[in-house]
């Protein structure tokens, strides 16, 4: 039952495959009790995206900004400064949010590195960024998620009966 078809499944990153495949399982199989506690599926999908969005933004702002002075590609976040013309370790989706809505190097940079996407990057990714945190960050360090808040967000990742996050992040990885 491959929710997302060939095309996307192959151009997703094995990590993102992987927690997307765990999150699957363990929502599929609890379905039907509404009484369990569907924080380990919030999590995994949140995962899924947080990994697509580091592949997909990091080497496109690294390929633009590389060669630029370290006043041009450097950012400041709570934990220090990130030289986004360099290698980076993943950022977790907080953070991806926040350079996404608040950060004038990536803003830039993502309109240059997506000619075609960076409406949808820079617009509504955001805001679908947000409802996930906002669901992942309790479910991972002090509350329980819900089978239909979890469902919710699963419906809006994968892509039904919606256009998914997941699957237009692959569109644009196609394109880029």
């Amino acid at each position: 039952d491959n929710l997302l078809g060939p095309d996307v499944w192959s151009v997703l990153e094995p990590a993102t495959r992987t927690f997307l495949a765990s999150a699957e399982a363990v929502f599929r199989a609890r379905r039907g009790d509404p009484a369990f506690d569907f924080s380990g599926p919030a999590v995994e999908y949140a995962k899924a995206v947080e990994a697509e969005l580091n592949a997909l933004l990091f080497p496109a702002l690294r390929k633009l900004l590389t060669g630029k002075t370290e006043a041009e590609r450097t950012l400041r976040l709570d934990t220090g400064l990130l030289d986004l013309g360099k290698r980076v370790s993943p950022q977790s989706l907080g953070t991806l949010l926040l350079m996404l809505e608040k950060k004038a190097v990536v803003t830039r940079t993502v309109r240059q590195a997506f000619v075609h996407d960076h409406a949808w990057i820079l617009g509504e990714l955001p805001r679908c960024l947000r409802r996930i945190v906002d669901l992942r960050n309790p479910a991972a360090h002090s509350g329980s998620a819900t089978r239909d808040a979890v469902g919710q967000r699963r419906r809006e990742i994968l892509g039904i009966g919606v256009e998914g996050t997941i699957p237009r992040i692959a569109r644009v990885k196609l394109r880029s």
